[in-house]
């Protein structure tokens, strides 16, 4: 996926949260966004000119 890919379905995904709190898969759910947020980290720092 790219970062815009990326981006696009952690906001997805918050906003599933948000909206479905008494939801059976809400952890399963929640590990998948906390999974994207390290992959886009990853994929920052790992680009040029990244920290």
């Amino acid at each position: 996926m790219t970062p815009t890919q990326i981006e696009n379905k952690i906001r997805e995904l918050e906003y599933w949260l948000e909206h479905n709190h008494a939801h059976p898969d809400r952890a399963t759910v929640s590990e998948d966004l906390r999974k994207l947020k390290e992959q886009l980290i990853n994929m920052e720092a790992d680009a040029p000119g990244g920290d």
